[in-house]
């Protein structure tokens, strides 16, 4: 019986753990300044379809100049809603954060931004 309960107890911890896994790590792919929009698109479509990809964003370098966007201060922000943080330069950044709880007043508050609503 006791054999049988640390079976049980290793099991759901291991789902705990892949769970953690998932939600907490992130990567960034960067693709070079020649490849063009259309690429980048199906690049980001390929990306999407994985069952490990939550998200997946991309803006072109010359709709960010056009907007007056800086990506290391909207990530920042965006950070904060999932309890993280975040930063970059101008055409890059990234961010991490500790619970997916915030994602969907992240997703607001982008679009806020991105529309010009806050700064």
């Amino acid at each position: 019986l006791l054999l049988l309960g640390m079976v049980v107890f290793f099991v759901l911890s291991a789902n705990n753990l892949s769970t953690y896994v998932r939600e907490n790590i992130g990567f960034t792919v960067l693709v070079s300044d020649d490849m063009k929009e259309p690429e980048a698109l199906k690049f980001q479509e390929t990306l999407n379809e994985k069952a490990y990809v939550k998200e997946s964003v991309y803006i072109s370098k010359e709709l960010a100049q056009a907007n007056g966007w800086h990506a290391g201060k909207i990530v920042k922000q965006l950070a904060a809603c999932i309890g993280g943080n975040g930063g970059g330069q101008e055409f890059y950044a990234t961010a991490g954060g500790k619970t997916a709880d915030g994602l969907q007043e992240a997703y607001i508050m982008a679009e806020k931004i991105l529309t010009g609503e806050i700064q």
